[in-house]
């Protein structure tokens, strides 16, 4: 028997005739909100898609994500060493070390001591992101080899922007792409990161025509453009508009496939770090930890790679030293509840079929298409 064979069928029209009953004479149109120039309803139907987005696998096989933990770096490395070793003893399964400079090849062993790289996501970020990666990265391979590791197998990145500051070191982003590819080809060696405080659609329109623009100049250097996308990693802030944030991350998924298709190459999932925004609350200090559990479900349903849950007492972009192991390990176990008990991980396109989803992501992506 159909589990729902009792139940007749209810008409959009049947829907609205209830919700305005519901809302007793407000209409429903003052519930619609903006996104930028578009009108959201708050109702959206079967009937009011355009099309049916396929789920968006592209080879995933499951909805699998790393727990990330950001780990400050300052000058002390035996001090981020510990705090580490602790977030991986709590669960991470991924690592960014956030430091003033890339560290040198003693104060690599220090940072890395006891902890096993073949087993995680390590990523390492320089406070201005415009620093030359590369020397750091043959130190890092050096000691890869010393503690009797495979380089090539080893997962990570350097959070590099070639246009930091206004620059644009090509150049240095195209000998970095060249020697990672060989020697570390499981790092991600670009990081094009979501600007913050900007409109959803401005900061996506702005996120994929830089990396437009890197897969543009870098390719001109004799570097293929499928090896330029695979070294490549986007950084996306999640906010606090649920069915937004899940149609954003499904908006880039989608018009960055359409990006490689039309350089002729096969499309690819882009490579999403995504985390939580995060305004300490003075009056109310658990507030922000309860918002981070609905940040963290719309970036799993919306499917990313990497995932960090800003501590409820560090500051929107992590990098806050001061935040406390309690506070460390709630972030945590928000993500341990998604992957262990709620079975997020488990189905790989989560929010594929939603009505209101799939309609947001149309509406984004040619709205986002159209201008570029």
């Amino acid at each position: 028997m159909h589990l729902f064979s009792e139940f007749p069928p209810a008409s959009k029209a049947d829907w609205m005739a209830k919700i305005q009953k519901d809302l007793k004479g407000k209409s429903i149109n003052d519930l619609f909100y903006n996104v930028n120039d578009l009108q959201i309803s708050p109702f959206l139907s079967k009937q009011d898609l355009v099309e049916t987005i396929a789920p968006l696998t592209l080879g995933r096989e499951r909805n699998d994500w790393d727990i990330n933990e950001n780990i400050p770096v300052q000058n002390d490395f035996k001090v981020a060493n510990a705090l580490a070793l602790k977030a991986l003893s709590g669960g991470a399964t991924a690592l960014c070390f956030e430091m003033e400079t890339f560290p040198s090849a003693t104060n690599i062993a220090l940072l890395l001591k006891d902890i096993e790289l073949d087993y995680i996501q390590t990523a390492f970020s320089e406070k201005t992101r415009n620093q030359n990666p590369l020397p750091f990265l043959k130190n890092l391979k050096q000691y890869i080899e010393k503690m009797g590791k495979n380089p090539v197998e080893i997962r990570g990145s350097v959070h590099y922007d070639p246009f930091a500051d206004g620059r644009k070191d090509i150049k240095t982003a195209s000998e970095l792409i060249i020697w990672a590819t060989t020697h570390l080809p499981k790092f991600k060696v670009i990081t094009v990161q979501m600007l913050p405080k900007m409109d959803v659609l401005d900061s996506l329109t702005h996120l994929l025509k830089t990396g437009i623009t890197y897969l543009d100049k870098i390719s001109e250097r004799s570097i293929d453009i499928a090896t330029v996308a695979h070294t490549m990693q986007f950084s996306i802030e999640i906010g606090t508009r649920f069915f937004i944030d899940i149609a954003k991350i499904r908006t880039f998924k989608l018009l960055w496939g359409n990006v490689l298709a039309s350089y002729g190459v096969e499309p690819q999932l882009p490579f999403i770090l995504a985390h939580t925004q995060n305004e300490p609350n003075v009056a109310q200090p658990h507030t922000p930890k309860i918002q981070a559990a609905t940040q963290a479900m719309a970036a799993v349903i919306g499917g990313v790679q990497i995932l960090t849950v800003t501590p409820s007492d560090a500051f929107s972009d992590g990098r806050h030293s001061e935040s406390s192991d309690f506070n460390r390990r709630i972030a945590r176990n928000v993500q341990h509840l998604l992957q262990a008990e709620s079975g997020f991980g488990h189905v790989i396109d989560p929010a594929a079929g939603s009505y209101f989803v799939e309609t947001l992501t149309q509406q984004f992506c040619t709205t986002i298409w159209a201008s570029i």
